[in-house]
């Protein structure tokens, strides 16, 4: 195995962790702590621990994502798509193949990264009760099938709702409680829109691997709506479907009225539909942070990059601007 040195170490297990996708998560359990804050008397030192259990959980469905994808043959079927010239962020799993890792080692990592995740829930449960322990089970069912066979959603069109219930119910629900909260239509109301902004996160990628998808066999989302046209229409309606569900809850005093200011995010979504029509990948200002664009470039997945960030950035801004307007204004 070829020797790298203790940081390039941690930079490959950023990498191979996707640490991109932890911000999206990292706001959405804040924004139910947030709401917490506003009703219970809040423990943030247990909410501190449930985050670092969820953000463990989340790398550790990113690695059995790629370390399954590797033993099913997967990889070497997006390989070939790209020494035929197809458009596809990367070849994934470029570490096993340069030997700067194994696959066994992708097992042991995401096992141990669950085994604490799983001993601070544990702790966790001893605090708040058993009404916990359904939610981190579905949610270990749901991330751990995710790639894993026999179900292996992500390879069945159900990514999307997989992610969506995981990183909204689920994960405001858990983080509510572990908070000092109870479950109330707030909560819920508000986990079901941020589940539609997340997924709309996984929606945008497979949409991109569209031909990719296709032509290694596998279903998403995006195949079965038959064209990307079709696929870049769905994502216009989920999003819009988000906002008509901001306003139906302010309509019936779930949010303060202030939350309107959500929708000062909608050009930004508009431009996202009009970028997954074109090949334009130009950085601007207003996308937000775009990490290690200079590597992104260089790679030659700043056309992937650009789009999945802008998403990812979408539902970061829109989860802080109703946090914000709800713990300000109701």
């Amino acid at each position: 195995m070829k020797k790298i040195n203790l940081i390039e170490k941690l930079n490959l297990w950023r990498a191979i962790s996707r640490d991109y996708t932890l911000p999206q998560t990292a706001i959405a359990y804040a924004f139910a702590v947030v709401l917490a804050s506003k009703n219970y008397q809040v423990d943030y030192f247990l909410s501190f621990l449930g985050l670092i259990g969820v953000l463990l959980a989340h790398m550790s469905v990113n690695i059995l994502d790629d370390y399954f994808d590797w033993k099913s043959g997967a990889v070497e079927e997006y390989k070939k798509l790209i020494l035929a010239g197809e458009q596809i962020k990367t070849h994934k799993c470029f570490y096993l193949e340069q030997g700067l890792t194994s696959h066994r080692s992708l097992l042991i990592v995401a096992l141990s990264m669950d085994f604490i995740a799983v001993l601070l829930g544990l702790y966790i449960l001893s605090k708040v009760g058993v009404g916990i322990i359904v939610i981190v089970m579905i949610t270990g069912l749901i991330g751990f099938f995710y790639s894993a066979p026999p179900f292996k959603l992500s390879y069945h069109g159900l990514s999307e709702l997989a992610i969506g219930i995981v990183f909204g119910p689920l994960l405001l629900s858990g983080a509510y409680i572990t908070a000092g909260g109870s479950i109330d239509t707030t909560i819920l109301f508000s986990s079901i829109i941020i589940g539609i902004f997340i997924a709309n996160i996984s929606f945008v990628h497979c949409i991109m691997d569209f031909k990719s998808d296709k032509n290694v066999g596998k279903t998403s989302l995006a195949t079965l709506l038959k064209s990307p046209q079709n696929a870049i229409v769905t994502l216009a309606v989920f999003y819009t479907i988000a906002y008509a569900l901001v306003f139906i809850g302010i309509c019936l005093k779930i949010f303060p009225f202030a939350s309107i200011l959500t929708f000062i995010i909608i050009p930004i979504n508009y431009a996202l539909i009009k970028l997954m029509k074109n090949d334009k990948k130009a950085k601007q200002f207003w996308m937000g942070p775009l990490e290690n664009w200079d590597y992104v470039i260089k790679e030659g997945s700043d056309w992937f990059m650009l789009r999945l960030c802008l998403s990812r950035n979408i539902a970061v801004e829109f989860i802080i601007l109703l946090g914000v307007t709800y713990y300000i204004f109701k």
